[in-house]
C-alpha cells in the first residue's frame, strides 16, 4: 500500500469540466454549465473556413444584401402592409372609403382590375362588371384564384356583392311590371303608371312562378311597388349596388305606413350611409327617425294597431284605395 494518497482524478471520464458527482442543487447546475460554455471556445475553429451560411452569421465583408435581395424584401413587405391596409379602410366599393385610394405595386393576375381602387373596384353594379368578375373568377371544372391577391380576391367579393344587388333590383323592376299589367278591376292606372291595387291572383302566379310560397310573392310585389312609386333613391342604390337587398327590404318596411313625403324625407336621412351600416345599424337609423317624428307630436309608423311589416302588410297594401284609405284586410 503507498504511503502517500493518489491524486484526485478530474472525473469517470477525464473531463474536467464534469465534476464529480452529478450537479444535484441549481448552483452546481449553473457551474457546470458555465464550465461548458468556456470549453466551447476553440482557438482552432476558423469562421471563414468551415462558415456555413445556414448556420451562423456570415463573415465580415460578405453580409450584406444584393440589391435584388432588397427589392425582392421590399416587395414582399408593400404586399403584405397592403393586405393590411385594405382590409381595414372600410367598405368597398364606388364612394366608399376602402376604395378611395389606390396602394403602389403592381399585379399579373387575372383578378388585378379588382384591387383596391382600381377600375373595376369602383365600377357600379353593371352587366360590364358581371362579364370581367366571371373573367377574374376563372372557368373550367374548378375555379382557380392562383396568383390572386388577398385585397384583389376581397375587391372580387364585393364587386359580386354589387351585382347580386343589381340584379335583385332588376328583378324587382320586373316584378313592377308584372304589378303594372294586372290591376284590380276598377284601379286601373294612367298609362304608365302603376295601379293601386293588383289583382288578387297575380301573387298566385308569381309564387308558382318562382316556386316560392305566397306570403314571399306578396312581399316580392309590395317591395317592387313601394320602390317603383315611393322610393326611386332606395331603388336606384339597390341597381348600383351601394346597398344590398335586404336593406332596400328594410327601408321599404320601415317606412311602409309613412305618407310619399315622409318617405322620401326619411330615404334620404338614412340612404347616404345605409350601405356602411349593418342591418341592425340602419334599422336603429330608421328607428330613431320614427322616434322623433313621434316626439313631434305625429303618430309613430307601426302604432294604432297598424301591425308589423311583413307578409300581412303586403296584403292591407293591396287593399289600399287610390284615394289612400285603406279597406280592411280580408
Amino acid at each position: 500500500m503507498p504511503s502517500v494518497p493518489a491524486p484526485a482524478g478530474p472525473g469517470r471520464d477525464e473531463d474536467p469540466a464534469r465534476p464529480g458527482r452529478d450537479p444535484d442543487s441549481p448552483e452546481d447546475q449553473e457551474a457546470w454549465l458555465d464550465r461548458l460554455c468556456e470549453r466551447d471556445d476553440d482557438p482552432f475553429y476558423d469562421p471563414q473556413e468551415y462558415w456555413d451560411p445556414e448556420a451562423c452569421a456570415p463573415p465580415p465583408g460578405q453580409d450584406e444584401l444584393t440589391a435584388e435581395e432588397l427589392a425582392g424584401i421590399r416587395e414582399a413587405a408593400a404586399e403584405e402592409m397592403l393586405a393590411l391596409d385594405a382590409a381595414s379602410t372600410g367598405r368597398r366599393g364606388p364612394g366608399h372609403p376602402g376604395s378611395a385610394r389606390i396602394f403602389p405595386g403592381e399585379s399579373a393576375s387575372r383578378a388585378a382590375g379588382f384591387g383596391t381602387g382600381m377600375a373595376w373596384d369602383v365600377t357600379p353594379g353593371c352587366a360590364q362588371l358581371a362579364v370581367a368578375a366571371d373573367a377574374a373568377v376563372g372557368g373550367g371544372p374548378a375555379d382557380r384564384f392562383g396568383g390572386v391577391a388577398d385585397h384583389e380576391l376581397i375587391g372580387l367579393v364585393c364587386a359580386w356583392d354589387r351585382l347580386e344587388a343589381h340584379a335583385a333590383a332588376r328583378k324587382l323592376i320586373a316584378i313592377a311590371e308584372v304589378f303594372r299589367r294586372n290591376p284590380e278591376d276598377g284601379f286601373e292606372p294612367e298609362p304608365g303608371q302603376l295601379p293601386q291595387v293588383v289583382h288578387e291572383f297575380t301573387r298566385d302566379q308569381l309564387a308558382y312562378a318562382l316556386g316560392e310560397s305566397r306570403s314571399r310573392a306578396d312581399a316580392l310585389l309590395t317591395v317592387a311597388w313601394h320602390l317603383a312609386t315611393r322610393l326611386p333613391g332606395t331603388l336606384d342604390a339597390l341597381r348600383d349596388g351601394a346597398i344590398t337587398r335586404p336593406k332596400a327590404e328594410l327601408i321599404v318596411w320601415a317606412t311602409q305606413h309613412l305618407d310619399d313625403d315622409e318617405a322620401r324625407k326619411a330615404e334620404a336621412k338614412v340612404l347616404g350611409r345605409a350601405g356602411r351600416l349593418t342591418p341592425g345599424g340602419l334599422r336603429s337609423a330608421v328607428a330613431r327617425g320614427d322616434a322623433g317624428r313621434a316626439a313631434e307630436g305625429q303618430e309613430a309608423p307601426g302604432g294604432g294597431g297598424q301591425g308589423r311589416p311583413g307578409a300581412a302588410a303586403g296584403r292591407r297594401f293591396r287593399q289600399r284605395r287610390p284615394d289612400g284609405a285603406r279597406a280592411p284586410a280580408g
